[in-house]
C-alpha cells in the first residue's frame, strides 16, 4: 500500500462549511451525493463465482434525471489465507461495503473531509470507523473492515451516458486512492488510513448538488433494497410542502435503477419490494403505501407503488430543501 499520500494542509473550507454537518442534531445527517448514490454499484445477495472463486462484469443500466446511463462493475480481486493456503476470490461490493462507504463519509462532514491527491477524501485510524460502525449497529471486525476497504478501492466502476446528448465515461473505483500512512506519520495525525472519494463525489461537493440525509436511520435499516429506497427518497423527494403529497415509483423503475437481481416471475419481485416498504414503515419513514397493478391482459405487466410518508419523513424532507434552498 502506498505510504506517502499527498494532502493538501488547507482545503477549500468554503465549499466544505456547506458539506460538513454542525448543528444541534447534526450527528444525525450525512449527505446523499447527486448521480454518484443513484449508481446501481453494490451487489446484494451470493455471488455467482465460478469453480475458480471468479466472477464476471456486472452489467447494469439505470435512469437519473430522465438521462440514462450503463455501468459495469469489474469486481476486486483479493488474496487471503485459508486453512494455511493462500487464495485469491473476486468481490463485487456489497451491503458491507455500502455501509462502511457510508460511515467514512458521515466521519468525512464532522470538519474531516480534505484534499487528497485531486479528489476529497479522509484519513482516519480504523478504531475511530470500527467505534463508528459499531454505535450504528455494525459489529465488522478488523479483517472485515480492512477487507471492504480493498474491495471499494479494488473493484472499478465503469459508467458512461446514453442518452440526451450528454456524453460521459467515467471509470474509477469507489475509492481510486487507499492506503496505510506511515506509522512516525500516524503517530503525529493519529490516521492510520486515508481514501480518496470518487470524482462525483468530489464534483458534487464542488457543485453544492449534495442532500442531506438521515444518516442514522439509514444506518439502522437492515434490508438493503429498503436502504436504497430510503436514500432515493431523501435525496428525491422535494415536494414535502404539505403531508398529503405521495411518492410514486413503479416496480419496474425500482427493478432497473436498484441493481437488485429480479425474480423470476414480477410477483415474486413484488413481495421483494413490499418486504422493503414493510421495514420502512417500522423505520418511520411512511406510514402506508398502495399499490396499482398494469395489467396486459391477464397478465401482471407493473405495479405502481404510492408511498405515504410519515410526519417526520416529511420534515426532514423540509429541513433538506431549505438548506438546499440556503447553499444554492
Amino acid at each position: 500500500m502506498s505510504s506517502n499520500i499527498p494532502v493538501y494542509s488547507e482545503p477549500e473550507q468554503l465549499v466544505l462549511d456547506f458539506f460538513i454537518q454542525e448543528d444541534q442534531e447534526g450527528h444525525k445527517y450525512s449527505q446523499s451525493i447527486e448521480l454518484y448514490d443513484a449508481i446501481p454499484k453494490y451487489f446484494w445477495g451470493k455471488p455467482p463465482r465460478d469453480s475458480g472463486g471468479y466472477l464476471p462484469i456486472l452489467r447494469r443500466e439505470f435512469k437519473h434525471k430522465g438521462v440514462a446511463y450503463e455501468v459495469e462493475i469489474f469486481p476486486a480481486r483479493l488474496s487471503k489465507k485459508v486453512k494455511g493456503i493462500e487464495i485469491e476470490q473476486e468481490y463485487y461490493p456489497g451491503a458491507r461495503e455500502e455501509i462502511i462507504e457510508d460511515a467514512l463519509r458521515k466521519i468525512a462532514t464532522e470538519s474531516r473531509a480534505q484534499r487528497i491527491d485531486k479528489r476529497y477524501g479522509l484519513r482516519f485510524s480504523l478504531s475511530e470507523l470500527k467505534k463508528e460502525l459499531k454505535r450504528t449497529g455494525h459489529a465488522f471486525n478488523n479483517t472485515q473492515i480492512k477487507d471492504a476497504l480493498k474491495i471499494c478501492a479494488g473493484s472499478k466502476i465503469e459508467l458512461k451516458s446514453k442518452s440526451n446528448g450528454a456524453k460521459m465515461a467515467v471509470t474509477q473505483s469507489i475509492f481510486p486512492l487507499y492506503g496505510e500512512v506511515e506509522r512516525k506519520d500516524w503517530l503525529k495525525t493519529k490516521a492510520q488510513f486515508a481514501v480518496e472519494f470518487h470524482t462525483l463525489v468530489t464534483r458534487s461537493i464542488e457543485q453544492n448538488t449534495f442532500r442531506q440525509i438521515n444518516y442514522e436511520r439509514s444506518m439502522r435499516i437492515s434490508n438493503s433494497l429498503a436502504r436504497w429506497l430510503h436514500k432515493r427518497m431523501s435525496h428525491n423527494y422535494r415536494q414535502a410542502q404539505t403531508f398529503s403529497n405521495a411518492y410514486t415509483i413503479t416496480l419496474s423503475t425500482i427493478l432497473r435503477d436498484s441493481g437488485i437481481t429480479p425474480r423470476e416471475r414480477l410477483s415474486d419481485s413484488r413481495k421483494a419490494v413490499k418486504k422493503a416498504l414493510e421495514e420502512l414503515q417500522q423505520q418511520d419513514v411512511i406510514f402506508q403505501w398502495e399499490e396499482v397493478e398494469v395489467k396486459d391482459g391477464r397478465k401482471l405487466a407493473e405495479v405502481k407503488f404510492i408511498l405515504k410518508p410519515t410526519i417526520t419523513f416529511s420534515q426532514e424532507m423540509k429541513r433538506a430543501n431549505a438548506k438546499t434552498k440556503a447553499i444554492r
